[in-house]
């Protein structure tokens, strides 16, 4: 919608003037009604090719894979009924796409994601601690994105007694 590669929470006040002005197509004023039914949040990390194939090969001891065509692993997923988490290689997905000289731009780059279903911004609109109202900003700050990372992706990759490369790599090997 603001057709930038990189969504940083400074462009808030402009993402808000995009979407009512497409709002006002549709003769819809009251803005302050509208509701989420989903909220995703999405974090690229840039990695060196070794670490990269670390990251990937601890990844694929997890139970949550999905598997292409040519039985190479797509991504790791977690579908719950009010959350998900996904984590996938940004420049195989381009591959996979055909889309080559985008995918150059995503070397070597894992993408992790959470999607905040509407069971869960239900629970948290009611819940007794939390109380937030299913709006966008409510949920467009930093500080709930690190909390929905963490909480969800702790339940792929646990919380533990982690080595370092050298010993990971004996480990794994």
């Amino acid at each position: 919608m603001l057709n930038i590669d990189v969504y940083d929470y400074k462009y808030y006040d402009e993402l808000i003037k995009q979407i009512k002005h497409r709002l006002s197509y549709f003769r819809y004023i009251d803005f302050s009604n509208i509701k989420l039914n989903r909220v995703d949040y999405k974090i690229d990390f840039k990695f060196n090719e070794d670490l990269l194939k670390l990251y990937i090969k601890l990844l694929s001891k997890l139970d949550a894979k999905v598997y292409s065509e040519n039985k190479q692993i797509e991504s790791i997923c977690r579908y719950e009924n009010s959350n998900d988490t996904i984590i996938y290689n940004k420049e195989e997905c381009y591959i996979n796409k055909g889309n080559i000289p985008k995918a150059e731009e995503f070397k070597n780059v894992l993408r992790f994601e959470t999607h905040i279903k509407r069971p869960e911004l239900h629970y948290l609109k009611n819940s007794e601690n939390w109380g937030l109202i299913k709006t966008l900003d409510n949920y467009s700050n930093e500080v709930y994105a690190q909390y929905f990372f963490n909480k969800n992706m702790q339940k792929l990759v646990y919380r533990g007694n982690y080595y370092n490369i050298y010993h990971s790599t004996k480990i794994l090997n």
